[in-house]
């Protein structure tokens, strides 16, 4: 198993070498991997380039990351960073760590669970309870919802318990981030990591408010996601299709399939043969595929649909994000079914879509 432990230990040498390095931030460490051509990437969270600014190749399984205080801005007196850990195989382990003057004190196992333990800084409590225990519940939940697959009495138990954990947890960051007047940039970041809680909760008054008030505490990156999100809806089954479609649309008296995707996507492109297969069986006459990319870039999207001889339907870009806002999308491939301009299904697959096709008499014989 992967393991990390980042300690000081209690010994007179140990303490000596922690005090030497009392005016920077540091992590010292035992990794029980294979250690060869592994290395460490830390990243700043709190710039808008989030570049790694610490590389250090292990050696053997012991190591000490040692990082400058002038690498930060130290108004704060902490500073949120990303961990990464890159083995000789290619797998991955990243998650997010609180740097302080305090001793680190981390458990990193190859579950990519982290226990901070030994920690006395109240604001890192709150950061282990956010981050690692909030991780936690949802890999536990996500396991049951695993094992009750079959079950549909159980699986709903599981879904409910997984929306109180949940509204349990966004009531609680609320009344944190009040309590700190909104001056504690960390529950900026902790608003970022439950945006989609906070969306699906339709929880938009509370992320204007913080959209308002983060003007000059975030990056200007971190700042507009949450901005943005003020402009996200969510549709569900049975919703009128958004007006700002109708523009580019026509949604009366036909079945509609929205796929959202983009050039990137490597489960996207997966998709496009099948979509392909399935249009060309369709009544076009009673049937629309409109394919919207969320790609920044139209040379790379125009690219993609040539290469992938997709202008058989509609194809459309997306670079100002308002379909997206409109539909709540928040990550490719998403799609939505779409019957005389009510949303009839979200996220199907392209069995499903065929399935559907058939049972409703609109697969050409």
């Amino acid at each position: 198993m992967i393991r990390l432990i980042a300690l000081c230990l209690g010994s007179l040498l140990s303490f000596s070498l922690c005090s030497q390095l009392v005016n920077d931030y540091y992590i010292k460490g035992v990794y029980n991997g294979f250690y060869s051509d592994t290395r460490i990437d830390i990243s700043n969270l709190e710039t808008d380039s989030n570049e790694i600014f610490k590389t250090t190749f292990l050696k053997d399984s012991t190591f000490l990351i040692q990082l400058e205080k002038e690498s930060f801005d130290e108004q704060q007196g902490y500073i949120l960073s990303n961990l990464r850990i890159v083995s000789s195989t290619g797998n991955q382990l990243s998650q997010l760590i609180l740097l302080s003057k305090d001793t680190l004190h981390l458990e990193i196992d190859s579950t990519e669970r982290v226990r901070i333990v030994n920690s006395t800084s109240p604001l890192q409590k709150q950061f282990n309870f956010y981050v690692v225990e909030s991780v936690d519940s949802m890999t536990k939940y996500q396991g049951l919802l695993n094992e009750f697959a079959q079950d549909s009495l159980k699986l709903l138990d599981v879904q409910n318990s997984i929306t109180q954990f949940v509204i349990r947890m966004v009531d609680s960051l609320k009344s944190d981030f009040y309590i700190s007047q909104g001056k504690e940039k960390i529950y900026y970041y902790f608003v970022l990591g439950f945006l989609n809680e906070l969306i699906d909760l339709k929880e938009f008054d509370f992320i204007e408010k913080v959209c308002a008030s983060s003007d000059g505490v975030l990056p200007k990156i971190h700042q507009k996601r949450i901005c943005n999100a003020t402009k996200m809806k969510k549709l569900n089954i049975g919703d009128d299709v958004p007006e700002l479609a109708r523009s580019d649309i026509n949604f009366d008296q036909k079945v509609v399939f929205i796929d959202f995707w983009a050039s990137w996507c490597g489960p996207c492109i997966k998709e496009l043969p099948y979509l392909k297969a399935i249009h060309q069986k369709i009544k076009k006459q009673k049937v629309e595929f409109v394919s919207i990319s969320v790609d920044k870039s139209e040379k790379s999207w125009k690219k993609r649909v040539h290469n992938e001889e997709l202008n058989e339907w509609l194809q459309l870009i997306d670079q100002d994000k308002n379909f997206q806002y409109e539909f709540g999308v928040r990550a490719v491939p998403s799609n939505y079914l779409i019957d005389n301009g009510k949303i009839i299904a979200k996220n199907i697959s392209m069995l499903e879509l065929q399935q559907y096709f058939k049972e409703n008499s609109l697969i050409n014989q």
